[in-house]
């Protein structure tokens, strides 16, 4: 087992490089030569380089990470491209851009990051701070630059050679990739007679995803959005052929830049796989310097890294497989995934104020954190959900980062705004979009009051502002919720205004998303054909549109209303088109809506068993993304078959569980059906006094509503 007792290893077997006494020059390999030879483009000189007094610089085991000045022509300005690619607006900067082999940061140890004094971006060559400047040169005047930068410094241990091809490993990995989600090789600096091995990266002022994390209390949509980019970024390196696997991927791994986005970094450790069964234990790796090199273990104490040069985890993000010293796959990135996610949401870092010799113990038994009683996460069941398989004992059981990228893809989010870091709470400076995503956040968890506040804050942004589609948007999200209450009466007018406003704007998009919310209230009150006029026109919007997501709204609006009138055949393929369209673009909700209609079918043509099947489908996945009202009309449903089958035990026990659901979320016309159905037993089993009440309240309710 890799420990961090295990402190010794052979030696080095990579050939290494020839001293020549005389003239004290080092004479690489002929293999890292032409390795050298191939990154030529990438080469940079240590004249370019300017380290002001005072910026910052990080100490890690293996490398010292420090803030520099990159010194280049205008002319020649080619070499430093991937530069402007990373949005490289860099102003004064405090903030951590720290990324080390295995070294502590700042945030790590709970420090504040070195401050700089009026550093800008770009300076003159005389060393002006502004933010441009020109030199003079004998002949011409030539624009000279100078762009902030990371310099990680290599140290020189275990063999100049090994750190070399180490290095050129690292930075091999990184020319070949092109993700705004991955961190960008600026280039490198090799003088192996000076001891001088580099890697330049772009500086992110906001530093590291741990510490930004800590730097204000974001909200909810706004810590999703950052977990949606690192699984875009690992999503992205597990789709390259061969696949990549980071191999140690953690919040102090990931930096945020200056757009607010997550970036991917330190790819120190990763492989590329040539396994075809890459979800499972027992991935080959391509890289002749694994077979090559014999790993040198260490231990940092202060970041609980157990380094291993050329193949190093941590430990507290580490897989069952990886401590069990099984060969692993891309599926140990998807375990650290879920702890980089429950890092975001939670603050904390995975088993905190556990000692390390538990922590092995823990992972290897799944014996996990919970994360039922965070604040945070109970208002994302579906994240939740996805954690919890992320965090599966057997690799093959993980999902894949696409399938963690397509569920993350459907939870309410918006990047983070660096405004809100003024506030104690965050709260006074919250965007319209900010709130409409946190009205969107509750009215999943059909949370209606804390959704309409929401959105009623955001409509009163929009109009103060004259923003008439984000007008629109937040209208229509209102309307929404009071058709999601049967309340129409209310509903019709925001409908109305909202479709008068994107109708002027021109957007089609919007229109047609109020055409189905007006067709889904004329379905609600029976009245079938104005509700296929409006569906119908909706789906045609969205098919030009290119819209697949829409089209399948529509889809399944069609086919609600002619289940409604009968015609099953025809409700069969809306929501079998439906049901592919959700699965293809990783909509669960969705997927769980177009089950519930074709569960439906086969319920009113007396097909019990299909029926049930698809609604115990759907079931599960409603209670997995945390759908309570959906979970409830499943349940229903279920009750349904089996008071027709005659098994009242069992639908009395489902109709409780809805009514109970119902009760919770204030949904009147759910509690009344879940009354009714309680009422239809308790008849049928000659229980007339309990059928009498049950009727009561539900002629009541259905009297008010």
């Amino acid at each position: 087992m890799r420990s961090a007792e295990s402190n010794s290893a052979a030696p080095s077997r990579v050939p290494g490089p020839s001293h020549d006494a005389s003239s004290g020059r080092v004479h690489l390999s002929a293999s890292l030569t032409d390795r050298l030879e191939k990154l030529a483009e990438w080469r940079l000189s240590p004249s370019q380089f300017e380290f002001p007094e005072g910026s910052p610089e990080f100490h890690g085991g293996y490398a010292t990470v420090s803030r520099a000045l990159l010194h280049y022509s205008r002319e020649s300005e080619e070499g430093v491209d991937e530069l402007d690619k990373a949005g490289d607006e860099v102003e004064e900067s405090s903030s951590c851009n720290l990324k080390l082999n295995d070294g502590p940061s700042s945030s790590e140890n709970g420090n504040e990051c070195p401050k700089e004094e009026n550093m800008d971006e770009e300076t003159t060559s005389e060393g002006e701070d502004t933010a441009e400047g020109r030199e003079q040169g004998s002949d011409d005047e030539a624009s000279v630059s100078w762009k902030a930068v990371a310099v990680k410094k290599m140290k020189i241990s275990g063999g100049l050679a090994r750190v070399l091809a180490l290095t050129l490993r690292e930075a091999e990995f990184l020319v070949d990739l092109e993700h705004e989600n991955i961190i960008k090789l600026v280039g490198f600096v090799e003088g192996v007679s000076n001891d001088m091995i580099w890697l330049v990266f772009p500086w992110e002022d906001n530093g590291n995803l741990k510490g930004f994390i800590a730097s204000a209390n974001w909200e909810i949509p706004e810590r999703i959005s950052l977990i949606d980019d690192v699984a875009r970024g690992v999503e992205y390196l597990h789709s390259r052929q061969p696949p990549i696997r980071h191999g140690d991927l953690k919040s102090i791994n990931i930096l945020v830049n200056s757009e607010y986005r997550a970036v991917i970094t330190d790819f120190g450790s990763a492989r590329r796989l040539v396994t075809n069964d890459l979800q499972v234990t027992g991935a080959r790796t391509e890289s002749k310097l694994q077979t090559t090199l014999s790993p040198e273990a260490t231990f940092c104490a202060s970041t609980n890294t157990i380094t291993l040069t050329g193949d190093r985890y941590t430990l507290r993000w580490a897989a069952p497989e990886l401590l069990k010293e099984e060969d692993s796959g891309t599926a140990c990135d998807i375990w650290a995934l879920g702890w980089v996610a429950y890092e975001v949401m939670t603050n904390f870092i995975p088993f905190q104020n556990v000692r390390d010799a538990i922590v092995i113990k823990r992972i290897v038994w799944g014996d996990l954190p919970s994360i039922s009683n965070d604040g945070r996460m109970l208002l994302i069941q579906a994240l939740c959900s996805l954690m919890i398989k992320c965090w599966s004992i057997d690799p093959s059981k993980r999902p894949t980062a696409e399938d963690c990228r397509q569920s993350i893809n459907w939870m309410p989010m918006i990047a983070p705004n660096p405004s809100r870091r003024e506030d104690t709470d965050g709260s006074g400076s919250r965007s319209p979009e900010l709130l409409l995503e946190l009205g969107e956040m509750h009215l999943r968890q059909d949370d209606y009051p804390e959704a309409r506040k929401y959105f009623t804050q955001a409509l009163d942004i929009y109009i103060d502002i004259a923003d008439r589609k984000g007008e629109a948007n937040a209208l229509f999200q209102l309307a929404r919720i009071h058709r999601l209450q049967n309340e129409h009466n209310q509903a019709i007018p925001l409908n109305t205004k909202a479709l008068e406003i994107y109708t002027d704007i021109g957007d089609r998009d919007g229109r047609a998303r109020i055409l189905w919310n007006l067709a889904e209230m004329h379905r609600h009150q029976d009245e079938y054909d104005h509700a296929i006029t409006l569906c119908t026109e909706a789906l045609e919007i969205w098919t030009n549109l290119g819209d697949r997501e829409g089209r399948a709204d529509a889809l399944g609006g069609l086919a609600s209303v002619n289940r409604l009138q009968a015609e099953y055949s025809q409700a069969i393929t809306f929501d079998s088109e439906d049901l592919q369209i959700r699965t293809e673009i990783g909509d669960r909700r969705g997927r769980a809506d177009a089950l519930d209609g074709l569960a439906e079918v086969h319920r009113l043509q007396n097909e019990y068993s299909e029926a049930i099947t698809l609604y115990s489908e759907e079931l599960q996945i409603r209670i997995e993304i945390g759908d309570k009202q959906g979970s409830a009309g499943t349940l229903w449903g279920l009750a349904e078959v089996h008071r027709l089958q005659g098994e009242y035990s069992q639908a009395i026990t489902l109709y409780f569980e809805a009514l109970q659901i119902h009760t919770e979320i204030g949904n009147k016309q759910g509690r009344a059906d879940a009354l009714w159905g309680l009422a239809s037993v308790n008849r049928l089993q000659a229980e007339y006094s309990q059928a009498i009440t049950f009727y009561s309240e539900d002629l009541q309710i259905r009297t008010e509503i």
